[in-house]
């Protein structure tokens, strides 16, 4: 799927250019997704630090990473447990256009009275609407299993 994670990093990085270019505003990435698809180890959170990294040249931006999350879910549960977000003036969650109705079903059943801004990546494969539909209707099931799975993990 790099593809998808390579466009949500290109809308991530537009919205942090025009955000830094405005008011030399700090940013800390806190970015999620564990190993997938055979990538021989390496995270999609370290995936993504290296390509924000390479594209920040003159930027100092703070990564947090959270190596371990396999899905939407559990992306979240790691923010949520990550405290703290009440510290930010903004918070915002960067996904494809096309999952943006899943994701925020999710952030609402795990992050209370969020108030977290959305950037939406246009990017999306042939087959991406259908299999939104089909999961979209698994939500509240797929948010109880990544609370059963990161509860094993602790």
């Amino acid at each position: 799927m790099t593809e998808l994670l390579n466009g949500r990093v290109k809308a991530a990085l537009d919205f942090a250019a025009n955000i830094t270019d405005q008011n030399n505003t700090h940013i800390d990435w806190f970015l999620s997704g564990g190993v997938k698809y055979g990538n021989a180890g390496v995270s999609e959170a370290e995936k993504m630090a290296y390509l924000i990294g390479n594209k920040s040249c003159d930027v100092a931006w703070n990564f947090i990473l959270d190596k371990s999350a396999t899905n939407t879910a559990e992306n979240l549960i790691a923010v949520s447990e990550m405290g703290g977000l009440d510290k930010y003036s903004g918070v915002y969650v960067i996904t494809s256009e096309f999952h943006f109705n899943r994701a925020k079903m999710i952030t609402d059943l795990l992050i209370e009275n969020n108030e977290f801004g959305w950037i939406l990546s246009d990017v999306a494969l042939s087959d991406s609407d259908y299999w939104e539909s089909l999961h979209i209707k698994n939500v509240r099931s797929d948010v109880a299993k990544a609370k059963q799975r990161m509860l094993h993990q602790m």
